[in-house]
């Protein structure tokens, strides 16, 4: 052999050891994601168990031309937050291809009011006995079906109450509008135009690209380290004040969902759907009443500013704002649920979770005894056989707008 080819035979041997290391590695890290968590740091840990939540919660779904996705039924996720395991369980209602959430009370059948909307209104990561859906229904002595699926747009919640909603002879129709639906109506309106069949494969292939998306579902690695590129591009800073342990974001997504939620395509179109959606509300005899579910950093916006002073030229509360000055002129019934919030947090409680943006069970608890006594002051807790007709445009407004 001479010293070329002995050269060469090093050279083979010590890329085929880095290979065989790289893999023991990454096959190590791999193991370790997945039959020994608890090992992570606090915070990796935390970010883990959020991807591998959301992935398995892509696998209770499948996919609808009309809904772009819809819950199985007869299923269960365990949700980890803030060190409480939770699950959320969907059983069969009306249609046996879908699954609402299980509020825990037996079911008398219809007539009942429906809640309809994303993971605010599902109370994602709380028991069903803490969720705001199961407290206003128990207060108003009445029952009401929980409708609502993590992930949904304003326009996919519209078309759910749409599908199933008349079953249920509602006589209130609780709709939780969250900020990012003015975005995920026009996201739900390109994923129609793609032709595919569900909108949670097209979501991750669109963010993904399709060979990331097989990779993001097979390895715990891959999606570790994609969320943690995802949390570089934003800046996080850990509030903890006279009991209080939130983390929150003065450049995350809240940024450009605001900017965009007033520009004249997604308000517009925003718009729309709640029109469109109040005339099938009363159509199946109900009163449709839109509540308006305000974000984490919105709700601490005072603690935000002591961090960050610049952030005073934006004004996070004008799309709520700007909403709740249409519906007035439109006569909608709607309540902005940020200035019960706001006075809590402003009082030193905790309304959300830790890490995650969503209410804890405080928080629930505090929307709960809001919206129930909204309900109460308008009179729209009397039963009623015959459609409502639809209220004077002064009174579509809350007291706290």
């Amino acid at each position: 052999m001479n010293i070329r080819d002995s050269r060469v035979g090093r050279l083979v041997s010590g890329l085929l050891i880095a290979v065989l290391s790289f893999g023991v590695a990454l096959g190590s890290i791999e193991l370790t994601l997945t039959w020994f968590p608890m090992l992570l740091p606090h915070q990796l840990r935390e970010v883990n168990n959020r991807m591998e939540t959301a992935v398995r919660w892509d696998e209770t779904v499948s996919g609808d031309a009309y809904l772009g996705f819809k819950p199985k039924p007869d299923i269960a996720r365990t949700v980890n937050l803030d060190g409480a395991k939770v699950e959320m369980r969907t059983v069969r209602m009306i249609d046996g291809d879908v699954g609402f959430r299980d509020m825990g009370v037996p079911f008398k059948g219809p007539p009942a009011d429906v809640a309809i909307g994303d993971s605010f209104t599902v109370c994602y990561g709380v028991q069903a006995a803490d969720c705001w859906v199961r407290l206003v229904g128990s207060g108003a002595g009445r029952d009401i079906v929980d409708m609502g699926v993590s992930g949904y747009s304003a326009l996919a919640a519209s078309r759910m109450l749409d599908r199933y909603g008349a079953a249920f002879k509602p006589r209130l129709v609780l709709h939780g509008l969250f900020l990012n639906d003015f975005e995920e109506n026009l996201d739900f309106a390109s994923w129609e135009h793609s032709g595919k069949d569900n909108m949670r494969d097209w979501y991750h292939e669109q963010s993904l690209g399709e060979f990331g998306y097989q990779l993001y579902k097979r390895f715990r690695t891959y999606r570790l380290l994609h969320s943690l590129l995802r949390a570089e591009r934003s800046s996080t800073f850990r509030l903890q004040d006279n009991g209080l342990n939130l983390y929150m974001s003065p450049s995350g997504w809240w940024l450009h969902a605001t900017e965009h939620a007033t520009q004249p395509q997604y308000l517009e179109f925003m718009q729309q759907v709640l029109l469109d959606e109040d005339r099938r509300a009363r159509a199946m005899g109900g009163q449709l009443v839109i509540l308006l579910f305000p974000f984490k950093e919105q709700v601490y916006w005072d603690r935000m500013l002591a961090h960050d002073p610049e952030l005073r030229s934006d004004d996070v509360d004008q799309p709520f704002r700007v909403l709740m000055e249409w519906g007035r002129a439109h006569g909608l019934q709607m309540i902005d649920l940020t200035p019960t919030l706001r006075a809590r947090a402003q009082a030193g409680e905790q309304v959300y979770f830790s890490m995650d943006a969503h209410w804890n069970p405080h928080g629930n608890a505090v929307v709960a005894d809001a919206v129930l006594g909204e309900l109460k002051q308008r009179g729209l807790l009397q039963d009623a056989a015959a459609p409502r007709e639809r209220p004077a445009a002064q009174e579509g407004v809350s007291p706290d707008a």
